[in-house]
């Protein structure tokens, strides 16, 4: 079966975007690869085409997670801030200037 991806574009600016993914399916760098095929390459991802001169790492962090547990079957949420430097990476971006380009879209990738 074929990998898919639901992504929005929450923020644009002319350095970078801002996007939320969502997985649909569970491939091996499957959000770095849909991304790169449409032409938004994750910031420092150095495999697909992201600049690395923005970014020492690969800009990508799961701010929530929801899968059943294993062993009883319960649907477990879990939440997490994005760390500190892509906060400040976040930040670098906005203060560059430039309106927000885009509102919110949506978009399926596969």
């Amino acid at each position: 079966s074929r990998a898919v991806t639901e992504f929005a574009v929450l923020e644009a600016r002319p350095r970078g975007l801002l996007v939320e993914a969502r997985p649909r399916t569970g491939r091996k760098h499957q959000i770095r690869i849909h991304l790169a095929q449409a032409g938004m390459p994750i910031l420092g991802d150095t495999r697909y085409g992201g600049d690395t001169a923005a970014a020492p790492r690969v800009m990508l962090h799961a701010a929530r997670l929801t899968l059943r547990h294993p062993l009883t079957g319960v649907q477990l949420s879990v939440t997490s801030p994005p760390p500190a430097d892509f906060r400040a990476l976040l930040e670098r971006l906005r203060s560059k200037g430039g309106p927000d380009a885009a509102p919110r879209r949506r978009r399926r990738a596969r």
